[in-house]
């Protein structure tokens, strides 16, 4: 290159750059929402799951990665199956380009139109249908089910504002496994000995005697046990030898 005649050598081709980070449309982003699985980018089918961050995924696909412990490190939030829930979505005509509508006004979900779902019993719709229909007893407006201002999931969150709650998400798993471990623990401790004092020990002590000897005394006893604890009922050697033969006794 250079110093032979052809061509001179320029600063781009002796030094080397960084290549430029590609940045996708947030339009593109917002619109694959309404029609790809988040972890597989496979075409949505039902039945459909969302996690608290308001992603959507094909159900078996989910299942299949908990299954193989295969979940991708950017869905670390979702470690059992409670860590997502069935939605209920009302399906578009077949073929067209965002399978997903709203049950209520059948707005289509292409990732642009803000919809909401509630994780207590996985209904979905749009956010102005939401807004419009329901009423001061914290309904569904769907199913009629009582819900809580935690439940509401909102599914066009950016990856910036879903960043923070899946972090909140992968702390509070932690802290309750960590609490669950501590509460086994707790019941699985051994009990403590109690210590008496000698007062204590003594009327223990003679009461459990008193309640061997009253049991022993319901047995008769051969010469060869009263041998081991009294020398008058000490018993030759000859004859103990000759019982031990007689009786198997080696």
């Amino acid at each position: 290159m250079g110093n032979d005649g052809g061509s001179i050598p320029g600063r781009k081709d002796l030094v080397r750059e960084k290549p430029k980070e590609v940045k996708v449309d947030d339009t593109v982003l917002a619109r694959s929402k309404g029609q790809l699985c988040s972890m597989t980018k496979e075409r949505l089918k039902t039945p459909i799951a969302m996690c608290r961050t308001g992603l959507l995924y094909n159900k078996e696909s989910v299942l299949k990665a908990l299954l193989e412990k295969n979940i991708p490190n950017q869905f670390d939030h979702i470690k059992k199956l409670k860590d997502i829930r069935t939605v209920k979505f009302a399906e578009n005509v077949t073929g067209a380009e965002f399978p997903l509508i709203c049950p209520i006004s059948k707005t289509e979900y292409n990732g642009l139109n803000v919809f909401l779902a509630l994780w207590n019993c996985g209904c979905v719709f749009s956010e102005k249908a939401f807004n419009a229909i329901k009423g001061k007893e914290n309904k569904c407006i769907s199913c009629g089910e009582p819900y809580k201002a935690e439940d509401i999931i909102n599914l066009n969150l950016s990856q910036k504002e879903q960043a923070p709650m899946r972090a909140k998400l992968v702390v509070d798993q932690t802290k309750k496994k960590k609490s669950s471990k501590e509460e086994s623990k707790g019941e699985s401790k051994p009990s403590k000995k109690v210590k008496l004092d000698e007062d204590q020990a003594a009327p223990v002590a003679q009461n459990i005697l008193e309640k061997i000897n009253e049991e022993s005394d319901k047995y008769p006893k051969s010469n060869v046990y009263r041998s081991l604890f009294h020398k008058e009922h000490s018993i030759d050697e000859k004859k103990l030898m000759y019982l031990n033969v007689r009786h198997g006794i080696r």
